[in-house]
Parts: structure tokens; C-alpha cells; sequence
């Protein structure tokens, strides 16, 4: 690993033509094989540099055009898939026939109960005088009902909580971060 770091820090010296420090060339000191590898990498970054200097001969036309001609040959541009397509129009369009398609199965259950089965009260929005007692008997019912509720039931719905509360914090950071 130590000749893996070493060897990177003379290219990158090289790459950046800048001299190593005093810790590096004391390493290089000490191994004639790292010292070797510089030498060799000196003497071909300089002759790369200097090949760099010529300007390559200039590419006939034909042989550019056997080239395009030869990578268009071994790549043949794949015919576009077409899918359907939902128009946005017609994506908002789907929403509120969602809604009434729901709102019709919920009269639909509520019409189809059994006469003797009662019916839950609707609840009281009156401001009790005692709200403490009341939320505590609500977080009370939490744990209580997680513990009468199986695990392979709970489990799934936790995670499911846990992604609309990070998608409900997401949400409300890009709205806070979207206003002027």
C-alpha cells in the first residue's frame, strides 16, 4: 500500500511539475525500486511532453469519414422504443375521478351495513378543561395498541410512516426554499 501512495505521489508530481517534498524523496531514498520507477516515469513524462509540442499531421478526409463510417457500423443507433405517453392534461384529469371513485366506494360501504351493527360517534370537537388527561390517555394508546397489534403488521406500517414524514420534512423544506 506504501508503494501504491508512493508511486501516485511521483506521477502526480510529475503531472503537476512540481518537485517532491523532503518527505517524499527521503521514501524514495529508501527504496531503489520507487527510485527506479521515478526515473523511468521522469523520462517518459518528458518525452511525452516534448512529442506533446508537435502538431500531428493533419487527417485526410477519407480516412475521417472510414472512421465515423467504421464506429457508426459497430454501433448502430438503437430504434427509440415508443411508450405511451400520459399527456400531463390527462395525468391531472385522472385525480378527480380517483376522488369520486373513492367517495363512492365509501357510501357504498356506509349503505351496506348491517342495521344492528352501531355505528361509531363522530367526535366531539369541544375544548375540554382537562386537555392534559386527554393527551395522555392518547399517547397512552399508542403503545398499547402496538403491543396488542402483531409485529407483521406494525412493521410495514412504521416504515411506511417513517417515508411520509421524511417525504412530508422534504416537501416543506423545497416549499420553504422556493419562496422569494
Amino acid at each position: 500500500m506504501t508503494r501504491l501512495l508512493t508511486r501516485f505521489k511521483i506521477s502526480r508530481s510529475l503531472d503537476e511539475d512540481r518537485r517532491l517534498s523532503s518527505f517524499w524523496a527521503r521514501v524514495l531514498s529508501q527504496s531503489a525500486e520507487d527510485a527506479r520507477f521515478q526515473q523511468e516515469a521522469a523520462a517518459l513524462d518528458a518525452l511525452l511532453r516534448e512529442s506533446s509540442k508537435e502538431a500531428p499531421p493533419p487527417l485526410p478526409p477519407p480516412a475521417h469519414q472510414a472512421i465515423l463510417a467504421a464506429v457508426k457500423t459497430a454501433h448502430p443507433p438503437q430504434p427509440a422504443q415508443r411508450r405511451p405517453v400520459l399527456t400531463p392534461a390527462l395525468a391531472w384529469a385522472s385525480i378527480p375521478v380517483i376522488v369520486v371513485l373513492a367517495a363512492a366506494a365509501t357510501l357504498a360501504l356506509r349503505r351496506s351495513q348491517p342495521a344492528g351493527v352501531a355505528s361509531v360517534p363522530a367526535p366531539q370537537h369541544e375544548l375540554k378543561a382537562d386537555w392534559s388527561a386527554s393527551l395522555t390517555e392518547t399517547l397512552d394508546l399508542v403503545p398499547r395498541a402496538s403491543a396488542a397489534a402483531p409485529a407483521t403488521v406494525t412493521a410495514p406500517l412504521a416504515q411506511e410512516l417513517a417515508r411520509l414524514e421524511a417525504d412530508a420534512r422534504s416537501t416543506a423544506q423545497f416549499i420553504l426554499a422556493s419562496i422569494p
